[in-house]
């Protein structure tokens, strides 16, 4: 019985060192990353140094490259330079726990491609001037990312589309792509725990699309959306934005920090938080939108601050919903109005600081606007005759010169 025990156990042990097999390849002397892969097992670990000029197909599950300081050099490089047709520098389509850590990947039509159901975890990654996508995720894929950087990609830094999936924890960096830095299409989503992502400098710097959704889950994690060309963060076509005691930035971008449109919708819940500073017009844009600002009594509350913006705070449009339970509203020195709702947008305000904004008046309600307001400052509001609007009762309704001839 012994023997039979002793022989079960070397058995195992021998599956086990079979499944974790280690090898190295040193592309500066001439050995082929691409055909260890080819041919490596499930469960092997692939040790990388130098430079590998070539393109990576993953056809095995479990599948490791680490390329972490393997040699004086530091990281290892993988690159689609000077390769014709060009492809994906890595491709990974239907396998399941590939995994890449310290690397480099540059110069390919895209950096990483990841399809058919498949997953893959990166870590200490370097993704950066790929011709369309840094990193492009499809068909039902899951991809779980720590402290890498995608960058300088000629469309977009990281895509996720087809029903995918995105974990971030640690710290993610999606700035100076051309177009997005990150773009979630498609029934997809993103989670960030316990993260810093900065997705600065591009065209937009995030957007959230088409039936998608981005959950920024704890108070230890931020969002940055800041100095894009065009606008920080964007919410369209069904889509939606959670805030749960985390914050969301979008300062300083080209045209507004946070847009949402088409049936979409932001909560921010317990301490979550919004900043929209400096922007060229607006720092909130909403239409055909619904706003959640709440909580649970007793727990830290939701803000949202906008400042300093070229025309308006927060600008509600096209039957928006900006609803507040909990929290407060900080809006001023906006160019125009500090908070514009229109064309039957109802608002509820509550602890809302609204002053010392522009012509458009501190709140400006008109076409149908409906508007709630208690336990707020706001030093002027401007109304025209459609407008209903209630609260507090020492709130007045100013109309300006032109709505008064029109009465």
């Amino acid at each position: 019985m012994k023997k039979v025990v002793v022989l079960g156990v070397l058995a195992v042990l021998a599956t086990s060192q079979a499944m974790a097999h280690e090898i190295a390849v040193n592309c500066d002397i001439g050995e082929s990353l691409s055909s260890a892969v080819a041919t490596a097992a499930s469960g092997t670990s692939i040790l990388v140094s130098g430079t590998c000029n070539e393109m990576i197909v993953i056809t095995q599950d479990n599948i490791t490259l680490d390329g972490a300081g393997h040699d004086a050099t530091g990281n290892a490089t993988i690159t689609g330079q000077r390769i014709f047709p060009p492809g994906s520098v890595i491709t990974a389509k239907g396998v399941k726990g590939t995994s890449l850590k310290g690397l480099n990947i540059e110069n390919g039509l895209h950096g990483i491609s990841v399809g058919n159901a498949a997953s893959i975890n990166i870590e200490n990654v370097i993704i950066r001037d790929n011709v369309v996508m840094g990193v492009l995720m499809s068909q039902n894929s899951l991809l779980t990312i720590k402290d890498s950087k995608v960058l300088a990609n000629g469309v977009t830094g990281l895509e996720v589309d087809g029903n995918s999936e995105v974990s971030v924890t640690g710290s993610l960096d999606v700035s100076e792509n051309s177009v997005f830095g990150f773009n979630v299409l498609g029934s997809s989503s993103v989670s960030m725990s316990d993260a810093t992502v900065k997705a600065n400098r591009n065209t937009i710097g995030m957007q959230i699309g088409v039936g998608s959704s981005a959950f920024i889950k704890d108070a230890n994690t931020t969002l940055e959306t800041n100095e894009n060309n065009s606008i920080g963060t964007t919410i369209v076509s069904g889509s939606t934005l959670f805030i749960f005691e985390g914050a969301l930035t979008a300062n300083h971008n080209g045209l507004r920090g946070v847009s949402s449109f088409t049936n979409s919708n932001i909560d921010l819940d317990r301490s979550g938080s919004i900043t929209a500073i400096g922007n060229a017009e607006d720092g909130i844009s909403l239409e055909d939108t619904i706003v959640n600002m709440f909580t649970m009594p007793g727990e830290a509350e939701p803000s949202l601050v906008v400042r300093e913006n070229g025309r308006y705070g927060v600008v509600a449009l096209l039957n928006s919903r900006f609803d507040m339970n909990f929290g407060e509203i900080i809006s001023m020195h906006n160019g125009d109005a500090g908070f514009w709702a229109d064309n039957g947008s109802a608002i509820r305000l509550l602890n809302a600081t609204i002053k010392n904004n522009g012509d458009g008046g501190d709140l400006r309600l008109t076409f149908a606007a409906r508007a709630e307001i208690n336990a707020s400052d706001i030093e002027t509001i401007r109304c025209d005759k459609t407008v209903l609007i209630r609260g507090d009762t020492d709130i007045k309704c100013k109309k300006r010169k032109r709505d008064k001839d029109d009465d």
